[in-house]
C-alpha cells in the first residue's frame, strides 16, 4: 500500500516534503531519540558531513516501502496502469472506498450445528473385537 502512495508522492508531490537535516556529529549524540522519531513519525532526517549531505536515517517501515516503490517504477506495465488509475481519479471516474470494500456481512445469530461424533470406540476393521474374539475360538476348536 505504501509503495502506491509513494509513486504518487514523487509523482505528484515530492517536491514539498522536508526533511530534517542534522551533522553526524549532532546525530550521534542523539541517535537514540532519532531513531524513535523516524520509527514513529516516518520522519527522514539528511545526515551531513562538513555541510554535505551523506547519509539518510529513515524508519524500516519505510525502507521498505521505497524498496518496494523502486520494484514496481522498474516495471512499466505497473507504471502505466498506476497512471491512468491516478487520471482516472483526477476526471472523477471510479468507485468509492466503500464500494471497493463493503462492509462484511455479520455472522448470523444462529451457532452452527455441532460437528457429529463418532460412536465407534474401536477402528473398523470390518469386525468388532467381540466378533474377532469368537472368530478366534472357532478356528480353534
Amino acid at each position: 500500500m505504501y509503495s502506491l502512495m509513494y509513486m504518487y508522492a514523487f509523482a505528484c508531490i515530492g517536491d514539498f516534503f522536508m526533511d530534517r537535516t542534522l551533522s553526524v556529529t549532532s546525530a550521534r549524540q542523539q541517535l537514540l531519540k532519532l531513531t524513535k522519531d523516524v520509527r514513529r513519525r516516518m520522519d527522514r532526517v539528511v545526515l551531513t558531513n562538513k555541510g554535505e549531505a551523506e547519509a539518510v536515517l529513515m524508519s524500516v517501515g519505510e525502507y521498505n516501502s521505497l524498496k518496494a516503490a523502486a520494484e514496481l517504477a522498474m516495471r512499466p506495465d505497473i507504471v502505466k496502469a498506476t497512471r491512468e488509475g491516478f487520471e482516472r481519479i483526477e476526471r472523477g471516474e471510479g468507485i468509492s472506498l466503500d464500494e471497493a470494500f463493503p462492509p462484511a456481512p455479520k455472522p448470523s445469530a444462529q451457532p452452527s450445528p455441532p460437528a457429529r461424533a463418532s460412536h465407534r470406540k474401536h477402528p473398523a476393521h470390518g469386525r468388532s473385537r467381540r466378533a474377532g474374539a469368537q472368530h478366534h475360538q472357532q478356528a480353534g476348536d
